[in-house]
């Protein structure tokens, strides 16, 4: 795609420079690229850069008379390499905007077109036609004013071929070529200034994809390129990134029943419940405390090494908010029905588990002991543990 975009600004570049005005003016024609790159057009005389006797003033009078005498002779014939270089660009263009194949694009013949809105462009139809006629072809709404310049451009360099084709490419000597373009004067400028030429086939097909990227319908597309579903998802559609990502979030979203938890762990659903055995004082699921979580029917642990460093962090985050408990006495003794103190059993019961399970978990969880002995907690909940223990400090 972003080689489609690049070969798209080199063949504006290209019609832009070969105005009416520039490709019937004095020799040579330039055509510039918004890369800065340039490319000069003696259309067949001779260059004096390209001599080798320079040193003889004959020879470069002989040069000078030769393009003074090419730059007033502004016929088709003299002038036939620059105006099928802009043809053949104004073709893929059209091309690549319609949809069209070569062969039908190439057959199309000059009319006054008659235009008629249609979604976000226009339907084109002849002028004799009207609106109940045959659609030629459908444009963008943006093209419009680009391709009646092209009709303008073309009309002034073939005023006597006003029902002629619509993309009429010139043999030497000034003939008007029948056949379908080769493109070999677009292929030859693409060589020398190392742009990549990409073809009529190629043109539809990226067409086709950017309109499949935007509108992310296939049907609509196939609609629009006037083939099956089924042939363009088989010929035409290539890989998309974006399109990739966007498919596989949409999926897990649908597939996945999996939700993310406030407590380290994941939930099944987002409707939140008590098991059945939870203590008086266990705090209430709500999807939003973490500790709530700990007793919900819902929550599900993580087979993971992270997972339990997340619960163990979770386990001191806990224990200082257990440590700021002040009760309204002197008794402690209700310290053992607290929140706080229920969510580190609850905790202290899941670490069991995980180190009583299996060799590997027990690894994970001697991991996990190391490095809150060295207070690097998980970053889930380091920042809560840090601000919880300047509160806590001074009562420890």
């Amino acid at each position: 795609m972003e080689d489609s975009f690049a070969f798209g600004h080199f063949l504006t570049d290209i019609c832009e420079s070969l105005s009416y005005e520039a490709t019937t003016g004095r020799l040579p024609v330039l055509v510039s690229l918004r890369s800065g790159q340039q490319q000069e057009f003696w259309c067949k005389s001779r260059q004096s850069t390209r001599r080798k006797n320079l040193s003889n003033p004959r020879a470069i009078k002989t040069i000078a008379r030769n393009v003074e005498l090419r730059s007033s002779d502004t016929s088709i014939g003299t002038r036939h390499s620059v105006v099928n270089l802009r043809i053949e660009a104004e073709l893929l263009m059209f091309i690549a905007q319609t949809g069209l194949n070569l062969s039908q694009a190439h057959k199309l013949r000059m009319d006054q077109f008659n235009y008629t809105s249609h979604l976000d462009g226009y339907q084109v139809r002849t002028y004799k036609n009207r609106r109940g006629g045959e659609v030629l072809f459908e444009v963008f709404s943006s093209y419009r004013d680009w391709f009646e310049r092209y009709i303008e451009w073309r009309n002034a360099w073939f005023p006597d071929d006003c029902d002629g084709l619509l993309f009429p490419l010139v043999r030497l000597g000034g003939r008007l070529a029948l056949e379908a373009p080769q493109f070999t004067a677009l292929g030859r400028t693409c060589a020398e200034l190392g742009v990549e030429m990409i073809k009529p086939r190629k043109l539809r097909g990226a067409r086709i994809n950017w309109l499949l990227r935007e509108s992310l319908n296939p049907h609509q597309v196939a609609d629009i390129a006037q083939h099956t579903a089924e042939t363009l998802i088989r010929v035409y559609a290539e890989p998309n990134p974006q399109i990739a990502m966007v498919e596989i979030s949409r999926f897990h979203r649908q597939a996945d029943t999996a939700f993310c938890s406030p407590a380290p762990g994941t939930c099944v659903t987002s409707s939140p419940k008590s098991v059945l055995d939870a203590p008086v004082n266990a705090p209430e699921p709500d999807c939003i405390n973490a500790s709530g979580c700990l007793f919900c029917v819902n929550h599900r642990d993580i087979e993971s090494e992270d997972h339990v460093w997340s619960l163990s962090s979770l386990r001191v985050l806990k224990s200082l908010e257990l440590i700021r408990y002040r009760p309204a006495c002197t008794d402690r003794s209700g310290e053992a029905d607290h929140p706080a103190m229920l969510a580190v059993e609850r905790l202290s019961a899941k670490l069991r588990f995980f180190q009583e399970s299996s060799e590997v978990r027990r690894l994970w969880v001697g991991e996990a002991l190391a490095r809150i002995a060295e207070e690097n907690y998980h970053p889930a909940w380091d920042g809560f543990i840090r601000l919880a223990e300047v509160t806590a400090g001074p009562s420890l």
